[in-house]
C-alpha cells in the first residue's frame, strides 16, 4: 500500500485524478497531459501511487486505472488454483478499478479464453467470467450439511452481480467449480478442507446420509429462493471401498404428492440420459441413483474434482461465452452460443458438432431450456477448450409447475436444413434413452407410459425420414 506520505503526493494525486477521469489510459497520454516530461518520471509517480493505481498489460500495451474499493472486501485479492493433489498455487492478483471493472495482473496464468477479450486481464464492465462463475449454481446461500459442513456461501440471499457478488466470493467460495479460489480467506478455507470437512460417507450409507443432507440444504433452499431454486443441491465425498469421489446430489422433495412422485421421475430420466449418450459414444457425466428417506436423490460424480482433495480446471459454455462474447444471451441456445465460439475460433469444428448433437438430443427428450451450465469444457495443453461429460440431460418439459403436472402432446424436433445426418442420430440417441425410461420400475408407471409412446413417435417420425 502506498503511505501517508505517498498519500498526498501532488503528482500522485494527479495522476489518480487524472485516471478517474479517464481510466485506461496509456503511459504516453498521461505524461503529456500531467506535464511529467518523460517515461522514467512518469514510472517513479506510478512506484510512489502504490496500490491506488492498477497497471493493466505489458510493454507497449500497457494501460492504467485508478484503483477502487469493494465495500467490506478492499480492492485486492490473490487468485490460487489448486492442483490435481490438493495444493494452492498463486496466479496473480485481481484488483478492482475506477469507476468499474477489474484487472488480474497474471493473466498468462489462466487459459488464453479467459484472459479478457484482449488477452490483457482486463474486464471494464463487469466482473471476470471466471470469477463469476465461482458462485455455484443450484447451491443456496447460508447452506450447511451435516455436523456444521457448509454446502454454499453463508450470506443472507443471493447476491447481486458486481460488488457485493465478489465480496461474498472471496469469502465464501472455497469449493467452488473448478480449480480457481479467489480472496485469502477462501484460500485458507480450501487449504483447510480436508482437515474440516465431514469424513466421506461410505458408499452402503448413502441411503441414511444423504437424507440428512437434503433437509439442511432443503431448508435453505425454501427459505432463499432464486435461480436454482427448483434444483436444489448438495456436495459430498463418497469412499468407494478406500478409494474417494467428490459427489454434488439432486434430490427430489421429501412429500407424497404427483409432483414430488414426477420430481423423482425426472432425476431417474437425468440418470438414465446420462447412460445412453456414453453408450452412444457421448462423453457423460458419471451418475448413480440413491433412493433414502422417502426421497430420490441423483449422484452426479464431479469432474472437476480429482481424489479427496484434488481440482481440475473447467469452464462451463455460459462463462467460456461471457468472456467471448459479453452481452450475447446465452438463452438462444447451446448450439447458437457454440457457433458465436466457433466464429472467433476459440472453440474447434468438431466440439460445436458435438454441441449441436448434444442440443438436438435434448430437443428429442423435452428438455428445452438449454441450462448453460449442463455443457461445461476442460482444456489441453495448449489452452483448447475440449467439452467435458455432459450432465443435466432431462425430460425439463415435464416438470410440475407448483403441484400441477403439465399435459404436453409430445412432438420431436423437426430437422433443420443441412443437418439431417446429426437429427437421426440425436433421434436414435433419444429413442433408446425414452425406452430405457419406459423400461426402469424406478420411474411411475404413468411415467413409464408416457416414455413408451415418446418412443413410439419417434420411430415413426425416423421412419418417415427414411422413406423420404
Amino acid at each position: 500500500m502506498a503511505s501517508a506520505q505517498d498519500a498526498s503526493d501532488p503528482p500522485v494525486d494527479a495522476l489518480v485524478e487524472a485516471l478517474e477521469r479517464a481510466p485506461l489510459s496509456r503511459a504516453n497520454t498521461l505524461i503529456a497531459g500531467l506535464g511529467l516530461g518523460s517515461q522514467p518520471t512518469f514510472s517513479r509517480v506510478v512506484g510512489r501511487a502504490g496500490d491506488r493505481v492498477v497497471a493493466i498489460g505489458r510493454a507497449r500495451a500497457r494501460r492504467y486505472a485508478a484503483a477502487r474499493v469493494v465495500a467490506g472486501a478492499g480492492s485486492r485479492w490473490p487468485v490460487y488454483r489448486v492442483d490435481a493433489a490438493g495444493e494452492l498455487h498463486r496466479l496473480g492478483t485481481l484488483a478492482a478499478i475506477a469507476p468499474a471493472g477489474w484487472a488480474l495482473d497474471a493473466p498468462a496464468g489462466l487459459p488464453l479464453p479467459l484472459a479478457g477479450r484482449r488477452g490483457d486481464g482486463c474486464w471494464p464492465a463487469s466482473l471476470p467470467p471466471f470469477v463469476e462463475a465461482l458462485w455455484p449454481a443450484g447451491v443456496h446461500a447460508g447452506s450447511h450439511g451435516p455436523d456444521g459442513d457448509r454446502v454454499g456461501p453463508s450470506v443472507g440471499g443471493e447476491p447481486e452481480p458486481g460488488d457485493e457478488h465478489l465480496a461474498a466470493i472471496v469469502r465464501f467460495a472455497d469449493d467452488a467449480p473448478g480449480d480457481l479460489v479467489v480472496g485469502e480467506e477462501a484460500a485458507r478455507r480450501a487449504a483447510a478442507r480436508h482437515l474440516t470437512d465431514a469424513p466421506p460417507i461410505p458408499e452402503s450409507e448413502r441411503p441414511r446420509a444423504y437424507p440428512e443432507y437434503a433437509r439442511a440444504a432443503g431448508d435453505v433452499a425454501a427459505a432463499a429462493p432464486g435461480p436454482g431454486a427448483s434444483r436444489p443441491e448438495f456436495s459430498a465425498a463418497v469412499d468407494a471401498g478406500g478409494s474417494v469421489r467428490r459427489v454434488a446430489v439432486a434430490f427430489s422433495p421429501s412429500e407424497y404428492s404427483d409432483a414430488a412422485r414426477r420430481w423423482c421421475d425426472l432425476l431417474v430420466c437425468e440418470h438414465l440420459a446420462a447412460r445412453t449418450l456414453a453408450a452412444h459414444g457421448v462423453p457423460a457425466a458419471d451418475t448413480a441413483i440413491v433412493e433414502g428417506g422417502s426421497r430420490v436423490f441423483l449422484e452426479v460424480a464431479r469432474f472437476d474434482r480429482v481424489g479427496a482433495r484434488g481440482r481440475r480446471a473447467v469452464v462451463t459454455l455460459a462463462t467460456l461465452l461471457a468472456e467471448a462474447r459479453p452481452g450475447l444471451a446465452i438463452d438462444r441456445g447451446w448450439t447458437a452460443a457454440a457457433r458465436a465460439l466457433r466464429a472467433d475460433r476459440r472453440i474447434g469444428a468438431d466440439v460445436l458438432e458435438r454441441v449441436h448433437l448434444i442440443e438436438t438430443c435434448a430437443r428429442f427428450l423435452g428438455d428445452t431450456g438449454s441450462d448453460p451450465f449442463a455443457l461445461s469444457f476442460v482444456f489441453d495443453d495448449d489452452g483448447t477448450p475440449a467439452l467435458a461429460p455432459v450432465r443435466r440431460l432431462v425430460p425439463a418439459a415435464y416438470a410440475p409447475a407448483g403441484e400441477h403436472l403439465p399435459p404436453l402432446r409430445y412432438q420431436p424436433p423437426a430437422p433443420e436444413p443441412g443437418h439431417g445426418p446429426t437429427w437421426r442420430e440425436a433421434g436414435a440417441i433419444a429413442r433408446s434413452t425414452w425406452r430405457a425410461i419406459a423400461g426402469d420400475d424406478r420411474v411411475s408407471a404413468s411415467f413409464r407410459a408416457i416414455a413408451g409412446d415418446n418412443a413410439r413417435t419417434i420411430d415413426e417420425a425416423l421412419a418417415r425420414d427414411t422413406r423420404r
